[in-house]
């Protein structure tokens, strides 16, 4: 069993979300920017990279190629546009766009509104093309920005270099999953054969049947030990640590601990689980601001804005204000000091929570959004709230996980689970304590 320091690696899924990263920036070990992101704003992008991953502050970046929606259904892609008074159901700027850059297959995509097939990706002369033009972009497509800018211009030389290369990639799915998975170690032992002075780490997009699959995943590790990449990025997608089985979770243990002997770790979305995990050599654990800690490969479309619920730290999990509230009696939570004492001592939790215990409903605050509006929503400033609070919590887990045992870890989380899982608004949402207890478990085998 591989033991390592977790870190914590923050997706900024857009530039409203930059304020978190700038108050936070010097708790975190790295930060992740989509592709998609970069061509809707280059030059905004450009400047964020220049300001946390250059010499200011260092921090870590890696540029997700986001090469997997290209073979997918390419609704993915699109969104109703207005062309001449007319709105039309149309690719994003920001993925044509991405298109040029990478070209070859990916602009064959835009100009035949036709995704990429297995078939398309098997010859070695495609795969080399395909990994080069990826690659560039994550090295040269921000000082390709600047350079072309007479504004930007002399800040050329300032743009950092990602801390890796990450490859491109593609989602593992149905009757051919084994077929897409032999992609992976071609894709990056192709990548490493580049030289480009940087790390290379695969990335392994897939549905949690290649993760059960034991022999697809004995096949998968041996392709990328040979490849010769340094890392690979985890991405089973829709797998919620909170709702899945404790045979899955064991199963994303042996698959980090077995990979992990040779190359680092990541997961790509995931919470404290992931986190518990660096106990079997998860190297890191990146999700959003809020937000992300588990990703199904198409985006909820036509919805209003979720809620961002209350981060309970002594569970681990976003809940429900007034269901949190219905605990405080029976755990004699009485006074604010006691409310600090066993829910939460966070900056934000103790200038909401300052003169009584009603205060905490402000977490959940609601309205109507709009005069048109019929039903309410949170409100912006509750939003803000949780997100800090979060993420204060979330820096907070790293340190003590990483200094924790794994026993001591699991004894944690059994403690939680006896204070809390008696509390009947609460415990039918506390039950994958007892899973994630087992999956930790060095008994447990998958």
């Amino acid at each position: 069993m591989s033991t390592v320091e977790p870190k914590l690696v923050i997706r900024l899924g857009s530039h409203a979300e930059k304020d978190y990263v700038i108050k936070m920036s010097k708790f975190l070990d790295g930060f992740m920017v989509a592709g998609n992101l970069i061509e809707a704003t280059p030059g905004a992008t450009g400047s964020l990279l220049i300001k946390f991953g250059g010499n200011i502050q260092k921090l870590p970046f890696y540029i997700d190629p986001m090469t997997y929606g290209f073979a997918e259904d390419l609704r993915l892609l699109k969104s109703d546009q207005k062309r001449k008074k007319k709105v039309v159901f149309d690719f994003k700027r920001s993925y044509k766009r991405l298109a040029s850059q990478f070209g070859g297959v990916f602009q064959d995509v835009i100009d035949d509104d036709t995704p990429l097939q297995l078939s398309d990706l098997q010859q070695q002369d495609v795969i080399d093309k395909v990994v080069e033009s990826v690659a560039d972009y994550q090295l040269n497509r921000i000082r390709d920005e600047f350079r072309l800018d007479a504004e930007l211009a002399n800040f050329e030389e300032s743009v950092p270099s990602p801390a890796a290369i990450l490859t491109p990639y593609f989602y593992c799915k149905g009757k051919r999953i084994s077929d897409w998975a032999d992609l992976i170690p071609r894709i990056a032992k192709a990548t490493v054969a580049l030289k480009k002075g940087i790390p290379v780490h695969a990335v392994v997009c897939a549905t949690q049947d290649l993760l059960l699959d034991v022999t697809a995943r004995k096949k998968l590790i041996e392709g990328l030990n040979e490849s010769g990449c340094e890392g690979v990025w985890l991405w089973f997608t829709a797998l919620n640590e909170y709702l899945v089985d404790t045979v899955t979770l064991a199963a994303l243990r042996t698959l980090t601990e077995e990979l992990s002997e040779n190359m680092e770790v990541h997961n790509m979305h995931g919470g404290f689980f992931s986190l518990a995990l660096s106990k079997y050599g998860m190297a890191s654990t990146a999700h959003g601001v809020g937000y992300g800690e588990q990703k199904d490969i198409a985006p909820i479309q036509g919805q209003a804005m979720p809620t961002v619920r209350y981060y309970l730290p002594p569970v681990a999990r976003r809940l429900g204000v007034p269901d949190i509230e219905r605990t405080f009696n029976s755990l004699g939570i009485t006074s604010v000091a006691e409310f600090h004492e066993q829910i939460c001592d966070c900056v934000i939790c103790k200038g909401v929570v300052k003169n009584n215990l009603s205060e905490f409903s402000s977490f959940g605050d609601k309205h109507l959004a709009s005069p048109a509006s019929k039903r309410k929503s949170q409100t912006p400033a509750a939003a803000k709230r949780c997100r800090f609070h979060f993420m204060l919590n979330r820096i907070r887990e790293v340190k003590e996980v990483s200094g924790s045992t794994l026993d001591q870890v699991i004894t944690n989380l059994t403690d939680s689970k006896s204070a809390w899982e008696s509390e009947p608004s609460v415990s039918s949402d506390i039950r994958f304590l007892s899973r994630w207890i087992s999956a930790l478990s060095p008994e447990e085998i998958a």
